[in-house]
């Protein structure tokens, strides 16, 4: 099986802050089923280090539960772009 260069992913990004993928800032994020046409903004988040889990039911909740888990920083702010 061959990849296609046009369908690969970009070669991930070398500065300091995304040198390394931190298990810190992993999470795992399960999305519940949506009806047909309908928008998936709700399912479970697990935090990769420490376990925490969460349901969400809405973007902001799945953002709230990130930044509180991570952490709150000035430097570090999600924004969901929809």
């Amino acid at each position: 099986m061959s990849i296609n260069a046009a369908t690969t992913a970009p070669a991930p990004s070398t500065t300091p802050e995304r040198a390394s993928l931190s298990p810190d800032r992993a999470f795992v994020v399960h999305f519940y089923e949506a009806g047909a046409g309908a928008a998936v903004e709700s399912g479970r988040a697990e935090h990769v280090r420490s376990g925490r889990t969460t349901h969400f039911r809405s973007w902001e909740e799945l953002a709230a539960f990130v930044a509180e888990t991570v952490g709150a920083h000035a430097s570090y702010r999600i924004s969901l772009d929809r």
